[in-house]
């Protein structure tokens, strides 16, 4: 990254609220004790963390909403892998599409759950809502979470990354208002889209030539209309 970028970037985070601190775990799913009898250090079977489950966007959801495969006890010791998609269709059917969940789907043993946490959060049991600070995909961390793809040759195909769009946004009237801290300056998603992102070459890219007038003109309406 060129020294200017990061300290763009830098300026985007420092404008943001503080990341509130992973919390301990108190309020958990009254299932969680039976199954936290297995699922811990000295339980016997695989050890997890609920540290964070309680401040999560999924706090109101019990252990089997999303451990579909797991309703008995004793459980089969492979179970199905939990699948996003079960509750949320309309972003597993654009990501599994999109340049993303191509190149995610590419790498054997992946599973649907493993490839939405490298942009929200790593931690399956503390994802944050979207509008929350502490998300990768908030307004406050989007640059930031695209950036550590987007400007990384060895995570970007090269006719990408040869284009370098995170130091080049940052130039941009846009990427300027950001680092200031306009909090209402358009950021990666706004543009092209986020479960749903095609190349720009693409017919259905919001940022295709075909499309880029309705793109601006969510924002910029009477200059669409002109």
């Amino acid at each position: 990254m060129k020294p200017s970028s990061g300290r763009a970037v830098a300026a985007i985070l420092a404008s943001a609220l503080c990341i509130v601190g992973e919390r301990s775990v108190s309020a958990l799913p009254e299932e969680a004790e039976s199954c936290l009898a297995c699922h811990s250090t000295d339980g016997g079977g695989a050890a997890v963390s609920l540290a964070g489950f309680d401040a999560s966007i999924h706090k109101s959801l019990t252990c089997t909403s999303c451990h579909t495969g797991a309703t008995e006890a004793p459980h089969p010791v492979q179970p199905p892998p939990v699948d996003c998609g079960d509750c949320h269709a309309s972003a597993a059917r654009g990501t599994k599409t999109s340049p993303h969940g191509r190149a995610l789907s590419s790498g054997k043993g992946k599973k649907p759950a493993a490839a939405c946490l490298i942009c929200h959060g790593g931690k399956a049991h503390a994802i944050a809502a979207v509008a929350d600070p502490r998300s990768p995909t908030s307004r406050s961390r989007q640059l930031s979470l695209c950036e550590s793809c987007h400007q990384d040759p060895a995570k970007t195909p090269a006719h990408l990354s040869r284009l370098h769009p995170v130091s080049t946004y940052l130039k941009t009237v846009h990427g300027l208002k950001a680092a200031e801290g306009n909090t209402k300056a358009a950021l990666c998603g706004d543009c092209h889209g986020t479960h749903d992102i095609r190349p720009g070459i693409a017919a259905a890219s919001r940022v295709s030539r075909n499309r880029i007038a309705e793109t601006c003109g969510r924002c910029h309406e009477s200059q669409s209309t002109a």
